[in-house]
């Protein structure tokens, strides 16, 4: 019997060297601060029929949005890898929103953004801010999915 080809709809890749992820400085996080490299992924998933995967934005450090977006995208376009498209992280929050995503307009490997809406350095309520909604509904304009992260109140 054939195999079902697999896509990994929610893909997590992370090098420590490039990017700082403050949550990983949280308790209990010892287990994963360490780098997971694509070639770790692709030895993790040596026995699954994996056809092609889709990266999803780590939580770094917001300063480095735009490099790990850089990074993940050339990733997509690099020769033996399954990775085929990415949501990126973002803060659709922010008043330099719109100029962020316009630098990825047109890039066909980015899917969406994610943004961490449990962060403690957010403010409560961001989300129902006017700023917030015109961002995510310029993502809808474009095609493009949000994607959120919250934990349960």
């Amino acid at each position: 019997m054939d195999s079902i080809p697999v896509i990994d709809t929610h893909q997590h890749l992370w090098d420590l060297d490039l990017f700082q992820l403050p949550w990983l400085d949280l308790p209990g996080m010892d287990v994963l601060r360490n780098s997971f490299r694509m070639a770790d992924y692709q030895q993790a998933t040596r026995n699954c029929p994996l056809a092609k995967s889709v990266y999803m934005e780590v939580n770094v450090h917001p300063d480095l949005h735009r490099q790990e977006a850089e990074y993940v995208l050339a990733l997509c376009e690099a020769e033996g890898n399954p990775m085929s498209g990415a949501v990126i992280g973002g803060s659709p929050g922010e008043s330099s929103f719109t100029g962020y995503l316009e630098e990825f307009a047109g890039n066909p490997f980015v899917k969406g953004v994610r943004s961490i809406l449990h962060d403690p350095d957010r403010p409560r309520g961001m989300c129902l801010t006017p700023q917030f909604k015109e961002n995510i509904r310029l993502l809808g304009e474009r095609g493009l999915s949000f994607d959120l992260c919250m934990r349960p109140a």
